[in-house]
């Protein structure tokens, strides 16, 4: 009797903790989902190589949440489930979506949120057949460096067209007119040149025969000067003579 007392008394305590540690579960699981806002993503452009459960889910580069489960949809193969749970003080608006981005080094994808400027109402729909609202696909860097490519080769299509129309019989024989044209002007603006040159070289000429001039002027005018000087000498005396005998006149007059 004592044995089976003990053996019920055994088998009550571990029920009694069974129980206590299925209720701490529940507990805990209920006060996270609480703590956090749960969203789901569909992603089907994305490789998600690299991506597991606890991977980051960041906005602008800051951690906001981690991913808690991911699962392939049977219907579409290459659609993935993806459930994020998120701070509750991270804003998502209706038009959030998910990228995915990869570390290069280590090789670890994570999740990336992106709101458009301005951000839109907050994201609270939860949609028919889901347990949590859903965050839309953005594009995939593989999406837009096809869109890169197909913009640059559209581009460059542009330009070549554009150099095929500048490269057109007509511009091609308009160019080599104008290249004549500016060859011929080059010429007669060389031959307008010589003749300004030989313009300058007689305005040169002239203006020295006009300094030689005026340096013989000026030797004449000393000459004439030095020769004028005595005659004016000689004209003062007379006058002296003359002024003398005019005044002995007028005493013998007298």
């Amino acid at each position: 009797m004592e044995s089976e007392a003990r053996y019920t008394l055994v088998g009550s305590i571990l029920l009694v903790l069974v129980v206590a540690v299925m209720a701490v579960t529940v507990w805990l699981a209920h006060t996270g989902r609480r703590g956090f806002e749960h969203y789901v993503i569909y992603f089907e452009r994305h490789s998600l190589e690299g991506l597991q459960v606890g991977g980051d889910v960041n906005v602008r580069g800051v951690k906001v949440g981690r991913v808690d489960d991911f699962r392939i949809e049977r219907d579409n193969i290459n659609r993935v489930r993806v459930t994020v749970r998120i701070n509750p003080s991270t804003p998502v608006s209706n038009n959030t979506v998910a990228v995915v981005a990869r570390n290069l080094v280590t090789g670890l994808a994570r999740v990336n949120l992106v709101t458009p400027d301005p951000p839109g109402p907050e994201l609270t729909l939860i949609p028919p057949g889901e347990d949590f609202p859903v965050i839309g696909e953005g594009q995939s860097d593989l999406d837009q460096l096809a869109d890169a490519v197909n913009h640059i080769a559209l581009s460059g299509g542009e330009a070549l067209e554009n150099i095929n129309r500048v490269l057109s019989a007509e511009n091609q024989k308009a160019l080599s007119d104008l290249l004549v044209n500016v060859n011929a002007l080059a010429q007669s603006l060389n031959g307008g040149l010589g003749r300004v040159d030989k313009t300058l070289a007689g305005f040169d000429r002239s203006a020295a025969e006009i300094a030689r001039a005026g340096r013989q002027v000026a030797q004449a005018a000393d000459r004439i000067s030095r020769d004028v000087t005595p005659l004016t000498a000689q004209a003062e005396v007379a006058l002296r003579d003359l002024s003398s005998a005019v005044r002995t006149m007028e005493r013998d007059i007298a």
